[in-house]
């Protein structure tokens, strides 16, 4: 099943500029969804692996990113 919220650019954002923080903020103050997708198809795991951030894919499948 396919996510698109609001809220998919902005995980896609902050993971490619490193803000972890704001990550976390949306899925845990705005209840953003972190399997959503992008007008690309792009999911925030999918964004941090091609960005080859260790980090980030850490923190995204910490918050359920499948």
């Amino acid at each position: 099943m396919q996510h698109h919220v609001d809220y998919a650019d902005g995980f896609i954002g902050a993971i490619m500029s490193g803000n972890d923080y704001v990550v976390h903020f949306i899925v845990d103050r705005l209840g953003g969804d972190i399997d959503a997708r992008d007008k690309n198809g792009m999911t925030a795991l999918l964004t941090a692996v091609t960005a080859n951030s260790f980090e980030s894919v850490e923190n995204v499948i910490h918050l359920g990113a499948d």
